[in-house]
């Protein structure tokens, strides 16, 4: 935005001038400061050094504030000790001498005259002060909380800031400019601003409309709030040591000290207050005073009596500041800009009120055709003049106070009336120092109007005052004979597309969100020299239209730089007709870098791209793609074909993966003359095979002859580097049809798999004159690449080539074919992969090599996926698809498992399993075993039991060896405590013992086996007394097997536990022979006597202890393997018999097997018609 002047284009704030932050030891007798808050009563204090009153008189401002400086940077920026400030004049004489300050200070200084008595009376309260010290850090934290604020003025700024004040620090006796300067002469009595066209030293005399300088008087140098720090005087204590005659005496003279110094503290708030009140500037006073001192009681009655005395308004005109820490004074500068802020907006109020009623009176002015002529024919500003004027105040004001849509009223107001002066040759003559004052306040008010549309959000209304005031300008441009066939129109159209760039550039930095919009259609020179009238706007037109929406900063940077070029051609078209009629300011434009600046608008393009890229993730891509590619034109447009080359070079491969085949020609016909320009050779060899194919947008005519360019290329250069070209082609845009394809996508290891390659040139390609050096087709697995090498010998084309069985680690033999293509020319490659691999085999790419003098070209072509086979006689369209590649898979591993076991097992017997593993083929194999034993019942104690290795539910991984061609065997033991079916899971895992692949293969068995009890029971029971007076017990029992397996019973006897109440006496095992088989035929009866000698005990209801168990010996025939260990059980009535009189009858008798001794077996399954001698229940 360097281009106009940066007070036309700056956002305006409210000014503040803060004046008291530097000690000046002789003038001021100050306590320290700190908590911010507003002069208060008596009754209430606050916390932090702050109070609070009823009295209007003071007003509270809370809030310490925070922004800390290192006083070594104060000291650059703000001395210690500087001088009285005084601003010269605008427009008028310099300033008074030193020596004339004593004079002037009655009109024109904001100050106290010096009194040297009070001055020494000062200077006395201050020596030796302690409190000194903290007060000197407290100024020098505000200085450094305060000097951010007052930094230039930016063109955009965000919501939250546009209400914080401009705070400029001044000195304590700074000089104000003058308002209004003397008359000129006798005939106009009445005074003007310095900066009026009535007054003859303003650089605005006679017909000027507005300068800089105006803006900047009131953005810097006239405040609307002006702030003054003073240090309240604090009485000093006596010494303890004195008497008390003279400690009375010293305060009385302490008392005395502080009337006349708030006295004189009265009087300079009392002037400053009276002459800025004369200019409608607010004084507000900050008093600093030190914490002691607010706790003082008398402090609320001099405060109101400092305020009232020095008629301070009661509202926001009064402070208080005591020390605090640097990093709580932030919060006291915002309440303090909070407090004022109204008081401000006042004041530009009022300045807007008096443009107001002037601009009212305009009508009553002579139109300029009859205004009044000085002396010397000097003509003064007319009607529209001041209408622009009054318009451009009103709205600069109205922009401060915030009324942004009234700001943009008189800001139209005043570009309608600058194009009223425009129209008029006679107001203002075209290339006058005056026209050019006025076109470039026209050209700021438009981006005024355009930022304002954007502060209130409406984006899509911001290009219509932008495009209406090209378009309006443009027509007013040809009248002046400045029209598109001149570089001045070019030069102005590319500085007004760069100055709404950038302004669109700081707002999308400051947060401004742009809505995306349709991809942009970007314009050339001529479509942005004719923008779209207004009434294109107010015509409903598809939404497509980029025009119609608001685009990033980085469109309007392209259609600025595309306006610099066409504002070069227009430059040397002015040079080559200089000698007949040279153009107005030629030898100006002579002095520009057109190259440079250019260089620099393309180079804003791209940062913008990268800003938009980072505020919006989710901008098309292809929108960036397309700016870049119209940057490198314009680089090429203007010469730079270096910058063409490093940035085509990175978009042409986005722009062909995206699929634009017009831009990827445009690129590709600029790369190459930008390649010939700076003598690149690769790039332009490269730029011509891509060219060669059809795709490529290039005419047949012309293709034809690229052979010829590429011979002659590689004949008579010379590359820049030993290395290969390396020129890559997809698919969509070669110059040959590449096709490659397997017949099948799956093959076995140890078997081939066919494939084949066609390489055919298409009817509109010509290069029968280009013979290759060779063909390499290239694999996914490096070892069955192959390569066909070119033979002169061979002059006629060959359409079918067989390259046989290629394998891994195989020798091919060279074959030579003759590598040459004609127009429909099509050459069929056969061939077949094989030998042991795991893995998938695809055909990457085919390579065609051209060695020619120095170069070494390599063409890389990406096939395409082949839909039919050919032969020799006709095509092939395989019922099945073909295959991009192949994978090889291993062959199954053809292994046989067979488990052998009993159907059924007993309960507690360890029941083997035979596994058996068969491998027919002579192939290691390495086996393992799983085996998953099914949990039961909770409580389930079955294990599982493989080379003394033991689990309850699971086996894995269990290493079997390395089985070549025969078997293996292997034993499974089964173990299950209680009647149940146990399913067991066997599983097989085999792999190769050779190969680094040990990808398992699986076989799995599912065993189901019953456990059962193996003996069944049935007994009665007799009781009887005997001739003795003894009562016996019979107990008669029936045994029975009821599993499918017959049982050895090598020995059955009963075994009595010694019980004093059941005694055993004898049985009908007595003389019974044993071993006996048993099976489910059998029926073993037996009968067992015992004596009954119950005890006499109260409330006896049954006999205790287990009178007797029957105790097996036995054991099972099993086949497959050796006969087991004998086993031992037992079989139990579970309580004694008891007295005949409570006998109860039970149809259940548990048994006890002795196994392992003492386990127990559940009733189920041996049901019996069993009668038990028992007293409570079993179950």
């Amino acid at each position: 935005m360097g281009s106009y002047p940066h007070e036309f284009l700056a956002h305006p704030q409210p000014l503040m001038f803060v004046a008291g932050l530097w000690s000046s030891s002789g003038r001021d007798r100050s306590a320290s400061s700190a908590s911010a808050s507003n002069v208060a009563g008596p009754s209430s204090r606050g916390r932090a050094g702050t109070i609070t009153s009823s009295d209007p008189a003071v007003t509270l401002a809370q809030a310490p504030l925070a922004a800390f400086t290192s006083p070594r940077s104060l000291q650059r920026g703000l001395p210690s000790s500087p001088p009285a400030v005084r601003s010269p004049p605008l427009g008028g004489p310099t300033s008074p001498r030193e020596d004339e300050t004593e004079s002037t200070l009655g009109k024109d200084v904001l100050a106290v005259p010096d009194d040297s008595n009070n001055r020494g009376l000062a200077e006395q309260a201050t020596e030796g002060s302690e409190r000194d010290v903290e007060f000197e850090t407290l100024l020098s934290d505000l200085r450094g909380s305060l000097e951010g604020l007052g930094e230039k003025t930016k063109v955009w700024l965000p919501y939250d800031k546009r209400k914080n004040f401009r705070i400029v620090m001044v000195d304590k006796y700074h000089r104000l400019p003058a308002r209004k300067a003397p008359p000129q002469s006798t005939v106009d009595q009445a005074p003007h601003s310095t900066l009026s066209p009535y007054t003859t030293t303003s650089p605005m005399y006679p017909d000027g409309l507005i300068s800089p300088i105006w803006i900047r008087k009131h953005a810097e140098m006239v405040p609307s709030v002006f702030v003054l720090f003073l240090r309240l005087y604090e009485v000093q204590s006596p010494s303890p040591d004195l008497s008390p005659e003279h400690q009375n005496a010293f305060n009385a003279g302490e008392k005395q000290r502080e009337k006349e110094l708030d006295e004189m503290m009265i009087r300079e708030i009392a002037d400053r207050r009276r002459r800025l009140g004369e200019r409608g500037i607010k004084l507000t006073v900050v008093l600093m005073a030190s914490a002691i001192t607010l706790d003082s009681p008398t402090l609320d009655a001099r405060l109101s009596h400092l305020r009232r005395s020095s008629s301070l308004s009661s509202k926001a005109s009064l402070f208080v500041l005591t020390p605090v820490p640097a990093d709580q004074l932030a919060e006291f500068v915002a309440s303090l800009q909070e407090s004022l802020y109204d008081s401000a907006m006042e004041y530009y109020a009022n300045h807007i009120k008096k443009i107001r009623r002037k601009r009212g009176r305009i009508a009553g002015l002579p139109q300029f055709t009859q205004s009044s002529v000085l002396n010397g024919g000097i003509k003064m500003l007319g009607p529209h003049g001041w209408a622009v004027r009054y318009d451009w105040k009103a709205a600069w004001f109205s922009e401060i106070r915030g009324d942004l849509d009234i700001a943009r009223r008189y800001y139209e107001e005043c570009w309608n009336e600058l194009v009223r002066m425009f129209s008029s040759t006679q107001i203002l003559p075209p290339r006058s120092k005056r026209w050019a004052e006025a076109k470039v306040l026209a050209d700021c008010v438009a981006i005024r109007i355009c930022r304002l549309w954007l502060y209130s959000g409406e984006s899509a209304k911001v290009l219509e005052p932008f495009n209406l005031h090209l378009h309006r300008f443009g027509d007013l441009s040809r009248g002046w004979g400045i029209g598109d066939e001149t570089y001045e129109f070019w030069s102005w159209l590319s500085r007004e597309y760069r100055i709404f760039a950038e302004l669109l550039e700081e707002a999308v930095k400051q947060g401004h969100q742009i809505t995306p919009s349709a991809l942009p259609t970007f314009p050339t020179p001529l479509a942005a020299a004719h923008p779209p009238t207004p009434d294109y706007y107010a015509t409903p037109t598809s939404s497509t239209n980029p025009l119609m929406f608001l685009q990033g900063p980085a469109f309007y940077y392209y259609t600025a730089a595309a306006c610099s070029v066409e504002r070069k051609r227009k430059f040397e078209d002015a040079l080559s007709a200089e000698s007949s009629s040279p153009a107005p300011g030629l030898n100006t434009e002579k002095t520009v870098d057109h190259a440079a600046l250019i260089g620099e608008v393309t180079e804003k393009q791209s940062e913008g791209k990268k800003l938009e890229k980072k505020k919006r993730e989710r901008r098309p891509s292809r929108v960036a793609l397309y700016m870049s590619f119209r940057m490198a034109e314009v680089y090429c447009q203007a010469g730079q074909y270096e910058m063409v080359m490093s940035h085509f070079d990175k978009l042409a491969e986005e722009f062909r993966r995206d699929g634009w085949p017009i831009v990827v020609r445009q690129i590709r016909e600029l790369w190459y003359e930008a390649a010939q320009r700076t003598g690149n050779v690769e790039v332009a060899a490269r730029l011509l095979w891509e060219m060669l194919a059809p795709s490529s947008g290039v005419e047949t005519e012309d293709r034809s002859a690229l052979q010829e360019d590429i011979l002659s290329l590689l004949r008579t250069t010379k590359p820049s580097t030993a290395e290969p070209l390396i020129v890559t082609f997809v698919p969509s845009s070669a110059f040959l049809d590449i096709k490659a394809g397997f017949w099948e996508r799956t093959c076995q290891s140890g078997q081939t798999a066919p494939f084949q390659i066609t390489l055919a040139c298409p009817e509109e390609v010509d290069i029968s004159n280009i013979r290759f050096t060779k063909l390499k087709v290239v694999f996914s697995d490096e070892k069955f690449n192959s390569t066909v090498v070119d033979s002169p010998d061979i002059t006629e084309s060959v359409t079918l080539l067989d390259l046989g069985m290629i394998q891994e680690k195989s020798e091919l033999d060279t074959i030579q074919t003759a590598l040459r293509w004609t127009p429909g020319h099509k050459l069929t490659i056969n061939g077949q992969v094989g030998g042991v691999t795991d893995s998938a085999i695809k055909i990457t790419s085919v390579i065609l090599e051209l060695k020619e003098s120095s170069w070494d070209v390599q063409i890389v072509f990406t096939p395409d996926l082949l839909v039919e086979w050919s032969t020799p006689t006709s095509l092939l369209m395989p019922l099945q698809e073909l295959c991009s590649s192949v994978s090889f898979t291993p062959r199954p591993h053809n292994l046989d498992v067979e488990v052998q076991h009993d159907p059924s097992g007993y309960v507690d017997e360890v029941l083997p399993i035979m596994i058996k593993v068969t491998n027919p083929e002579d192939v290691d194999l390495e086996i393992q075993m799983s085996v998953l034993l099914q949990s039961g019942e909770p409580g389930d104690t079955s294990t599982i039991t493989f080379e003394r290795k033991e689990s309850t539910n699971s086996l894995q991984n269990l290493p079997l060896g390395i089985l070549s061609q025969g078997n293996l065997e292997k034993i499974l033991y089964l173990r299950c405590p209680k009647p149940a079916s146990k399913t067991i899971q066997i599983s097989i895992q085999s792999c190769l013992s050779s190969s680094s692949d040990k990808t398992l293969e699986e076989i799995q068995r599912t065993l189901v086996i019953p456990f059962l009890y193996p003996f069944m029971l049935s007994s009665t029971v007799q009781v009887h007394d005997t001739d003795f007076g003894e009562r016996s017990a019979a107990i008669s029992s029936v045994i029975s097997c009821p599993g499918p397996r017959p049982l050895h019973v090598e020995n059955l006897k009963i075994q009595s536990f010694g019980n004093e109440e059941i005694t055993y006496t004898s049985s009908s095992l007595e003389g019974e022979q044993f071993p006996q088989l048993w099976d489910q035929d059998t029926a073993f009866s037996l009968v067992a006597k015992f004596v009954l000698q119950p005890k006499t005990r109260r409330n006896s209801m049954v006999l205790g202890g287990i009178p007797a168990e029957l105790v097996f010996q036995w054991r099972t025939l099993v086949l497959l393997l050796p006969p087991p260990s004998l086993r031992r059980s037992s079989l139990v009535p579970m309580v004694p018999s008891p007295l005949p009189h409570i006998l109860i009858e039970r149809n259940k008798f548990d048994m006890w097997t002795n196994n392992n001794p003492l386990k127990r077996h559940s009733s189920h399954p041996f049901p019996g018609d069993e009668s038990l001698i028992t007293g409570y229940p079993i179950h």
